[in-house]
């Protein structure tokens, strides 16, 4: 006759996870900066890198092969083509992952020591239901584009202006909340960092300490030698989306100035 015992394992070093949406090899903006992130993460020591399944991002056996030493788990994102979050914003998109995120590392029989929040850690972003997975929550860097300044608000269009100022005003809400929260008792540590001077001005505010700002590419591209030749008509590139608060109106003002 057999007997079985049953031997309790032993308990596990507490893991490091970090959160990115967007990471990829082969795409810029906030994709490279995801992928920097956790080539930074798995640098210093990080076990876990989870990120959204968009069409976009890097495979999970790129990423590990970016990131040596770090294991990539992909959460099913709402949206998964970059085109449809352009044109209705990923707000919901992040909004929904973050929460199955969370949902998803509550579930696995790990202990979490320090739970990042990296890509995608905007103003309006959930947060508080990240509290109670890990001791020390790190968040950042924290921030969108900066606001338009006064000038420019003069500039734009009565629908952007109004759009500019309830993105403001979200932003302002959804930070007061945050800030309320990280205020209980119950909170883990936050370790804030921010993205733009506007959102460290109002991190730093809420938060009552100095928020360091962190670019969001870390591995900067080193210099291009061009073979310049002149032209008569010369043709300027422009590199993001025509959205008012990109201002391509005022690019062109200064290139028809010359």
């Amino acid at each position: 006759m057999t007997t079985l015992t049953y031997v309790k394992p032993l308990d596990l070093q507490p893991c490091k996870v970090i959160c990115a949406f967007y990471a990829s090899t082969t795409y810029g903006s906030e994709y490279r900066a995801g992928l920097e992130f956790i080539r930074f993460a798995a640098s210093i020591g990080f076990d876990i890198a989870i990120v959204a399944d968009l069409e976009e991002n890097s495979t999970v056996s790129v990423l590990e092969t970016e990131a040596p030493g770090i294991r990539v788990v992909r959460i099913p994102s709402p949206a998964k083509k970059q085109a449809t979050l352009y044109r209705y914003s990923d707000l919901f998109a992040q909004t929904i992952w973050h929460l199955r995120v969370a949902r998803w590392l509550r579930r696995q029989p790990i202990t979490i020591g320090s739970l990042w929040i990296q890509n995608g850690a905007s103003p309006w972003l959930p947060l508080v239901h990240y509290f109670n997975l890990a001791p020390v929550l790190i968040w950042g860097p924290v921030g969108g584009g900066e606001p338009p300044t006064p000038a420019m608000m003069q500039r734009l269009p009565w629908k952007a202006r109004l759009r500019e100022s309830l993105r403001s005003l979200v932003e302002q809400s959804m930070l007061s909340g945050k800030f309320a929260a990280m205020r209980r008792y119950e909170a883990p540590r936050i370790i804030a960092m921010a993205r733009t001077l506007a959102a460290q001005l109002r991190l730093s505010v809420g938060l009552d300490t100095v928020i360091p700002v962190i670019p969001e590419i870390l591995d900067p591209l080193g210099p291009v030698h061009l073979c310049r030749r002149p032209a008569r008509s010369p043709r300027m590139v422009w590199v993001g989306q025509d959205i008012p608060r990109k201002n391509l109106p005022l690019a062109l003002d200064i290139v028809d100035a010359d």
